[in-house]
C-alpha cells in the first residue's frame, strides 16, 4: 500500500527519546520543549515560540491571547480543516465563514472585505495544502484586524509575514512530526506570554496551584518535543523532497484534464492535491491497486455544526474544490518509483475515461 503520508522517523529521533526517558523528565520540565522553542524561533525569524499540545489547541490559545470572546466575530475561509471555525465558537465568538480563490485556494480578499463589519476581531488566514497566504494582501484591506496564520499545513515555508499570531501543526502527517502537538509563533512579547499562561492551566509563577483565570493544559511533553528536535534539524531535506514529489507528480500528470493548485512557489506543498471530475471514482480506483487518498475538506459552511453560519451561495468556489478534489500519497518517504506508479494508476483510469469534461477552478 502506497500510503498518503508517513512520519519520516530517524535514528536520532530515537536517540533522544531515549536520552528523555533516561532524564525521567516525560512531561513538564527536561531541555526538549525550550530547545525546540529556540529552534522554531530561529527557523521562523521570530521572538517568541510556545509549544503546545497541537496546532487545534494552538488556534484556540491564539484566538483567547487576542481577546476574541461573546459578541465577537472571526472570519475563517470556508475550504479548512475544521478547527479554525470550532476553536472560534469555543472562545464565544462567531466565526464568519468567507470564500476562497479559485487560483490558489486560500480566502478570497475581496470576500474578506465583504464580510467586515463593526464586530470583527481577528482573521485566520489558512495556508491549504502548504500555498502561503498573502498576509499583507488581507492587511490591506482590513488593517488594524489582527490576523492569525494558520500555517499548520506550511511549516518551514518562505513568507514575508507571521501575522500577530502564526500557528504549526506537529501531528504525525505533517511535515514535521512529533505524533500530536504544535506551537503559537509571535513577534509580540504580550501575546506570547498570554499563551504560555493559559497552556498551563493559567497558574501564577508566584503561587503554585493558584489560578487567576480559566485556563488549560495544553503542555508539549518533553518526549514530543525530543523527537521534534531531531525532525526539525531535517526540515530543509524535508521541504526539498516535498518539492521534488511535486514536480514528480506535474510533469508525471501532465496532459490530463486535471486542476492544480496555483501560487505554491513560496509554499511547502505538504501535500499535493488535483481537481478531476468523478473524484470519487478515481479514489476507488486507486484504492484497488494499493494506493491510498483522502479527499478534500468539505466546506465549514455545509457541516452540521457550522451550516447556519453562512449560505451555500456564498462559497461557490470552495464547494466546487471540495467536490472535485483529492489529494495523492506526498510523503518525505516516497520514491520516484512509487510517484511513478500513482501517475500511470492516474493514466489508466483516464484511458477508461475519456469523456471527463475538462475541469475548471484549476
Amino acid at each position: 500500500m502506497i500510503r498518503v503520508s508517513e512520519p519520516n522517523i530517524g535514528i536520532q529521533e530515537f536517540i533522544n527519546v531515549n536520552l528523555a526517558l533516561a532524564s525521567r523528565w516525560l512531561t513538564v520540565g527536561g531541555k526538549y520543549v525550550n530547545e525546540l522553542e529556540r529552534a522554531i524561533s530561529s527557523y521562523c525569524s521570530a521572538s517568541y515560540t510556545v509549544a503546545i499540545s497541537s496546532g487545534t489547541a494552538a488556534l484556540h490559545l491564539a484566538l483567547l491571547a487576542l481577546g476574541i470572546g461573546p459578541g465577537d466575530e472571526v472570519i475563517v475561509p470556508s475550504l479548512s480543516f475544521v478547527a479554525v471555525a470550532s476553536m472560534t465558537i469555543l472562545t464565544g465568538a462567531k466565526p464568519v465563514v468567507v470564500d476562497i480563490n479559485s487560483d490558489n485556494w486560500l480566502i478570497d480578499p475581496r470576500q474578506v472585505r465583504n464580510f467586515l463589519s463593526p464586530r470583527t476581531r481577528a482573521i485566520i488566514v489558512v495556508d491549504l495544502y502548504g500555498t502561503v497566504c498573502n498576509v499583507d494582501r488581507i492587511r490591506q484591506v482590513a488593517p488594524g484586524i489582527p490576523i492569525i496564520v494558520d500555517a499548520c499545513e506550511s511549516f518551514g515555508a518562505r513568507r514575508d509575514s507571521i501575522g500577530d499570531i502564526m500557528c504549526l501543526s506537529f501531528q504525525s502527517t505533517k511535515i514535521v512530526t512529533t505524533g500530536e502537538g504544535g506551537a503559537c509563533v509571535t513577534n509580540s512579547k504580550r501575546l506570547a506570554e498570554s499563551i504560555r499562561f493559559l497552556k498551563d492551566h493559567a497558574m501564577t509563577a508566584e503561587r503554585k496551584y493558584y489560578h487567576t483565570q480559566v485556563g488549560f493544559n495544553y503542555r508539549l511533553t518533553n518526549i514530543q518535543a525530543a523527537i521534534g528536535v531531531a525532525q526539525l534539524q531535517k526540515l530543509r531535506k524535508f521541504i526539498s523532497k516535498k518539492s521534488q514529489i511535486s514536480r514528480w507528480y506535474r510533469r508525471g500528470l501532465r496532459g490530463l484534464d486535471i486542476g492544480f493548485q496555483e501560487g505554491h512557489k513560496l509554499g511547502s506543498q505538504w501535500m499535493f492535491p488535483i481537481l478531476v471530475h468523478n473524484r470519487d471514482d478515481l479514489m476507488a480506483f486507486l484504492l484497488n491497486e494499493g494506493i491510498e487518498s483522502r479527499s478534500m475538506f468539505y466546506p465549514i459552511h455545509l457541516q452540521p455544526p457550522y451550516s447556519g453560519l453562512g449560505k451555500p451561495s456564498n462559497c461557490p468556489v470552495a464547494e466546487y474544490l471540495s467536490s472535485k478534489g483529492l489529494y495523492l500519497p506526498s510523503g518525505t518517504s516516497l520514491s520516484y518509483w512509487e510517484v511513478s506508479k500513482v501517475c500511470k494508476t492516474i493514466k489508466d483510469w483516464f484511458t477508461g475515461n475519456r469523456s471527463l469534461l475538462k475541469v475548471k477552478g484549476g
